[in-house]
């Protein structure tokens, strides 16, 4: 049976929330270098669920209490949204990921399981194939298969823990085909899913025009922290 695990969460009265965005930064630990806006509501689509490891519908629109200075800043920018019917299967296409997540694992000797060290507050970036096909990890419509090059020589790179949400783009461009959503593989840097844009462009526009239905469900957040953002330590993971 598919849980819905993030509307059991947000609609529980006993949680607080506070989320603040953080722009045009590629370390997290430089509190001086990012533009920080607080998160005014969340809106996800009623059929976000998990089941047996797998995401459905894992996509977010974030409103921001106030805009980000797109034209000021010459490391900020908007995306563009790809058309309903690019960048689909069977076409293969070079693609560029980006995170502060992890980026080692190691293996517990005592358990004997494959742990994730804390993410690290710099901005990552590795490449790979989108729409990368292989038996053994297949892709429904909303997602996308994406295989880093490392792989093919051994090399380990891609998504890892702390990278979730993250943007897959068309290398070269701003054209924002995925999100990153989860792996079916412990070891990071072998095969990821990411939720084909896309497949999403009618949810986003819902949201964009404030035509709301029963398929979206909005979260306001009232806790306001933009100005003291800043001012807060890095959290250790």
């Amino acid at each position: 049976m598919k849980t819905n695990l993030l509307l059991s969460v947000l609609l529980n009265s006993c949680l607080i929330y506070i989320v603040t965005s953080v722009a045009s930064t590629t370390d997290l630990s430089n509190k001086t270098s990012g533009i920080y806006r607080a998160v005014q509501k969340i809106s996800i689509p009623s059929s976000y669920g998990y089941e047996e490891g797998e995401i459905y519908d894992d996509i977010a629109i974030l409103r921001l209490k106030h805009p980000l200075p797109l034209g000021d800043h010459e490391t900020l920018g908007a995306v563009q949204l790809p058309n309903v019917d690019e960048y689909l299967p069977p076409g293969k296409f070079d693609g560029s990921i980006a995170g502060f997540g992890t980026n080692s694992q190691i293996l517990n000797t005592i358990t004997g399981e494959l742990e994730s060290n804390p993410p690290v507050p710099y901005l990552k970036y590795a490449r790979g194939v989108i729409n990368a096909p292989n038996e053994s990890y297949q892709c429904d419509s909303g997602e996308i298969c994406f295989e880093p090059y490392g792989l093919s020589n051994g090399h380990l790179e891609g998504p890892c823990q702390g990278d979730s949400g993250g943007p897959l783009v068309i290398h070269g461009s701003n054209i924002l085909v995925g999100i990153d959503s989860y792996s079916r593989n412990v070891t990071c840097g072998i095969r990821n899913t990411f939720t084909r844009v896309s497949e999403y462009l009618d949810f986003i526009k819902m949201v964009l025009d404030g035509n709301i239905d029963e398929t979206v469900v909005p979260v306001e957040l009232t806790l306001d922290a933009e100005d003291h953002h800043p001012n807060i330590p890095l959290c250790e993971f």
